[in-house]
Order: C-alpha cells, then sequence, then structure tokens
C-alpha cells in the first residue's frame, strides 16, 4: 500500500516537474548569459574580373577551349563565349585534349585538371611548382612540363616524373607521335623524346624558348624571345630570319607553308615556306597562344580578354566581353542579369554561368532597361532591342553617345547624353525631346510617366511633367552628377564628382555627406533606408537611412553600376570586366 501511494506521488511530482524542465531549458536559450551571435551580413566579394588568356586548343571553330588567369577556362562555340567553373583560382597556361570529351589544363603551384565532358576535376599530382605546357598522343599518354625542367607524363592512371636531363624552366611542349616529342623552354633548351630516351640539344644563342609546333617530326618550328625562330629539319636546328623583334610566346600552323607565330604588343606572323611576315596587328595586348586547326580558322589569345581570330579570309577582332570595361548591369531575376559595356560587350548570367553574347557590333553600350526581362534595351553609341532570341537596332535620331535610359513601358522609353540631349522612343522611333539644358547628362530616373528626372554637370537637375522638361532653380551642388535613383516620387538620390550626393524629399534637394571624396558613378537601392553608390578605385558606400558609411569592396577597379533583386542580393560592375556580388555567401 506505501509502495503503490509513493509510486503514484512519484508520478504526479514527475508529471509536474516535466514541464518546467522544458521551460526551463527553452527559457536558458535566450536568457541572462546566453550569448546570441549577431545575425550573418552580406559582404562583397569578386565575381568576375579582367582576365589574361594564355593557352589555347580546339579540334575546329565550333569548339574551343581558351585558359587564363584565375582559373579562367572559356569555351567558345559560334558567337558563344561560356565562362567554365573550372574549380580553381590558380592561374591556368596550357590547355590540350584528344576531344572536347577529354581535355586537361594545367597551371600555378602543380595545378592540373581533367574535363570529362561535364565537370573540370582536379587530378592528384606529387609536383607542387608551375606546369606551363601539356600535351599527349591519346588519353593514356600525355606529358606536362614546368619550372625546374620537370616533366610529368600521365598513362592514364598517374602521373608520375619522367627522368631528363633538364634543370632550366620549360616552357612548351609539342610532338609528331608518342615516339617523336620535343619541349623547349630557358636559355634555348630543347628536349628531344627519340628512341624511347631524352636527349638535350644545345644551339648558339641563348634565348629563351617559349613555344614549338611542328607539322612533322622533320618539320619543327620553336619561337622565343626578341623574336627569334628557329627549325628543325630532322636533323638539326637552324635559326631562321625574321625581322620582328617582339618576343614570340605561341606557334602553331596547319603545313610547314603555313605557320603562324604571336607575341608581345599584339605581333601576328606567318611563315608562308620561304619567309617570315607580318600577318595581321589588331591590337597592342600581349599575344600568348595560338592554335591553328585543319580547316584553316586560327585562335590568337593574349591579355585583357583578347582573342583574335582568323577565317580563312581575314584576321578578326573578338575581344572576351568579360575582361572589358563594363559601364551598366540590369536584372529581373537573380537568374537573369546582364552588364554592358565597351566594344559591344554584353555578359548574360543565367543563374549558373556567365556568358559571352555576341551582337555583331562594337559600339560602346552605357545603359540597360527592362521591365520583365522578356524585352531588355540597351543604350550607348547605338539602341539595341533583345527578345531573348533576337538583336534589333534601334535607330536613332541624333547620333551620339546616350549615357542612360529609363523606361515607363517598351513603348516609353527615356534616354540622356551630351549637351543636354534627350530622346523618346514611341516602341518605333526614337525622337528628339526639348531640353532646357546644353549640360551634359549622365542619369535619368522616374517613378511614373509624369514624374521623370534626369542629371548632369554643373549639378544640372531636370524634371518631366509629361508635359515638358523644366531646368531646377535648386543646385545643391556645382558638380556633375552622373547618377539618380529613387525610392519614390519623394525620395530620391544622385551622385557623382568628387563623393557629390543630393537627396530630394518631396520639397526640395539638399546636400548629403557621403564620407568620400572619390567620383560616384551608379546607384541603386532597396528602400530609403538601404541605397548603395558604387565610383572611382573601387569605392562602395551604403546609406543605411540616417548616414553613409564606406564598404569594402575588395578591388581598386572603378566601378560604374550598381543593380540587385534584394538587400542581400546585389551586383556592382566596372572597369576591366570587373563584377562584384553583394550577399550572404
Amino acid at each position: 500500500m506505501h509502495k503503490r501511494s509513493f509510486s503514484s506521488a512519484l508520478s504526479r511530482i514527475f508529471i509536474f516537474l516535466l514541464p518546467a524542465v522544458f521551460i526551463s531549458c527553452s527559457d536558458n536559450s535566450t536568457g541572462p548569459g546566453r550569448i546570441v551571435p549577431p545575425p550573418p551580413t552580406p559582404t562583397w566579394k569578386l565575381l568576375i574580373t579582367s582576365r589574361n588568356l594564355t593557352g589555347v586548343w580546339s579540334l575546329s571553330e565550333d569548339d574551343v577551349f581558351i585558359t587564363g588567369s584565375r582559373g579562367t577556362i572559356v569555351r567558345c562555340s559560334g558567337n558563344d563565349r561560356i565562362t567554365m567553373d573550372s574549380g580553381t583560382q590558380e592561374n591556368l597556361h596550357a590547355v590540350w585534349g584528344t576531344s572536347s570529351l577529354d581535355l586537361f589544363a594545367v597551371g600555378d603551384n602543380g595545378t592540373i585538371i581533367h574535363w570529362d565532358g561535364y565537370t573540370w576535376e582536379p587530378m592528384p599530382v606529387s609536383y607542387s611548382h608551375h606546369i606551363y605546357g601539356i600535351w599527349g598522343s591519346a588519353p593514356d599518354n600525355v606529358y606536362a612540363v614546368g619550372e625546374g625542367g620537370i616533366v610529368l607524363h600521365y598513362d592514364g592512371y598517374d602521373w608520375v616524373t619522367a627522368s631528363t636531363a633538364a634543370s632550366r624552366d620549360l616552357y612548351g611542349i609539342w610532338g609528331g607521335s608518342a615516339e617523336e616529342i620535343f619541349i623547349v623552354g630557358d636559355e634555348s633548351t630543347i628536349l628531344r623524346y627519340h628512341d624511347n630516351t631524352w636527349d638535350e640539344t644545345s644551339t648558339l644563342i641563348k634565348r629563351r624558348l617559349w613555344a614549338v609546333w611542328g607539322s612533322s617530326p622533320g618539320e619543327v618550328f620553336a619561337v622565343g624571345e626578341a623574336g627569334h625562330i628557329i627549325r628543325f629539319n630532322g636533323t638539326s636546328w637552324e635559326p631562321m630570319a625574321n625581322l620582328i623583334l617582339e618576343d614570340l610566346r605561341g606557334v602553331s600552323g596547319t603545313s610547314p607553308s603555313n605557320v603562324f607565330a604571336v607575341g608581345d604588343h599584339g605581333t601576328i606572323i606567318r611563315y608562308n615556306g620561304e619567309d617570315w611576315a607580318p600577318a595581321a596587328y589588331l591590337s597592342s595586348q600581349l599575344l600568348m597562344g595560338v592554335q591553328a586547326n585543319a580547316d584553316n580558322t586560327i585562335y590568337a589569345v593574349g591579355y585583357m580578354g583578347e582573342i583574335d581570330y582568323y577565317d580563312g579570309q581575314g584576321w578578326w577582332n573578338t575581344p572576351d566581353a568579360r575582361s572589358q570595361h563594363l559601364f551598366s548591369i540590369w536584372s529581373s531575376s537573380p537568374s537573369n542579369i546582364y552588364a554592358a559595356g565597351e566594344n559591344g560587350a554584353i555578359i548574360h548570367y543565367d543563374g549558373s554561368n556567365w556568358s559571352s553574347i555576341a551582337t555583331g557590333g562594337t559600339e560602346d553600350l552605357w545603359d540597360i532597361w527592362g521591365d520583365s526581362g522578356e524585352k531588355v534595351y540597351f543604350t550607348g553609341e547605338v539602341s539595341l532591342q533583345y527578345d531573348g532570341s533576337a538583336w534589333d537596332t534601334l535607330k536613332m535620331e541624333e547620333d551620339w553617345m546616350y549615357h542612360s535610359l529609363w523606361g515607363v513601358a517598351e513603348d516609353d522609353l527615356y534616354a540622356v547624353g551630351p549637351f543636354g540631349i534627350i530622346l523618346h522612343y514611341n516602341g518605333s522611333l526614337w525622337q528628339k525631346m526639348y531640353s532646357p539644358t546644353q549640360e551634359w547628362l549622365y542619369g535619368i530616373w522616374g517613378s511614373a510617366a509624369n514624374d521623370l528626372y534626369a542629371v548632369g554637370c554643373g549639378g544640372t537637375i531636370l524634371h518631366y511633367s509629361g508635359e515638358s522638361w523644366q531646368e531646377s532653380d535648386e543646385k545643391p551642388t556645382a558638380k556633375c552628377l552622373y547618377a539618380i535613383w529613387g525610392n519614390s516620387g519623394n525620395d530620391i538620390f544622385a551622385a557623382g564628382q568628387g563623393g557629390s550626393l543630393v537627396h530630394y524629399d518631396g520639397t526640395g534637394w539638399e546636400p548629403m555627406e557621403s564620407h568620400t571624396r572619390r567620383d560616384l558613378y551608379g546607384i541603386w537601392g532597396t528602400s530609403r533606408s538601404d541605397v548603395f553608390a558604387v565610383g572611382q578605385y573601387g569605392r562602395i558606400i551604403r546609406y543605411d537611412g540616417s548616414s553613409w558609411a564606406v564598404q569594402d569592396s575588395g578591388t581598386g577597379q572603378n566601378l560604374r553600376a550598381v543593380w540587385g533583386n534584394s538587400s542581400a542580393d546585389i551586383y556592382a560592375a566596372g572597369s576591366n570586366g570587373t563584377i562584384l556580388h553583394y550577399s550572404l555567401d
């Protein structure tokens, strides 16, 4: 009896105390002494910046792979330029493969990665120095060369060190077969694999040799410093006459009488079987690699995203858009982002990849506008419309450089430019509007069809009521204003020269303290308490509703534009292809 009563009482006590235990645990999670970490804050991360392209490989003009700095791999197919995820940030110097489903790329700090048609994957290598060249005769017979005379061999399973007498840095490799291979490097180092052994050959002129290529083991060309070119005839190496004294970095051809070499200051020269002569001059960029195909298509690649292309008829310059100066950025969603800039550069992000879009034009593009993403408009030296599949050039009444674009709808767009020019697009034509100023106009924004603002030099502020443009009597700054954005018609910000910032509260314009003296080129926000301005030398400042504060951008490149999808998903774009992302990641 006592036992049953004790058990019953204990049960009642336990049932009574159990909620208290849970309540106590719950209370302790937020109680005194509990350290609650602050919520994560977004930070700026560099996504893209200018890339130096160093290696190129292809089997046809329709599928070209290009390697470069900071893990860059660009795949060119027709007019498309797709940035591939290489999985590394190391500089990549060369690429070679047996097919578009079996490629190898090599780079700094012992980096070797392999493409299987789906992903780039790192390959284990017990070598930690820079690797500069790669070539093979089959998927299970691949060689890579690099610093300190290293020669690595891949047998389909592992990379192992090949035994050679070389001790100087090696840069280029080419073979006519698995039994006949040539490697070149510092101080005219030449290795030849022949009769199952590696032999080192010496030349009289001690110059650095950067690259080697041949049409057969008896017709091999090596190029290097100060225009140095030597030729192997099957027995010995002999110097070749060349009037170009620039360093030559790459060599490739289709036959002994059709060989191309590229190098410093945009040098492209061709050997026709008798003489070397200039073939083209498309830019002053340093060219690092060249690939010639049997169909007589040739790609030359170099610094600042330079891509030069020969189609059998002539040379064309098709610079990689991701290394051009970008002036604008716009998005309709996190998976539909456009950036545009000099030389007709347009980059698109689809949620996974940043890809170059070729329009066929080379005119600078300064601004982008769209309402739903179905139709997107670009303006600058030309006006373009893109519907997701086709590009149309829109005729403009005045041929100027238009700096800014804003619209109410697809048939109601406005563009501003030099000398106070303002154009209106009605869905079919761009027509000039009356402007009350001769000052250059750089920015335009509106809250409605009858409430538009344009800003420009001399602190110029214009307002459009739906009937006419009028210049504001208020000038809170005398400096050039380059950009404008508003949260509403009663809450507008404009930014410009020397860190100048002005704000409109519905009754008047007032200057703001920006805490920077650097030029501000772009401004955008999500609300009146969350506004970003970007500008000179990587400057980014943010307004929290009470004051502006400088943020760490992580770059020194000029930032020209800023746009976002939310307060934690913002992009900034600028010089040399720079794109930054502000997010929690």
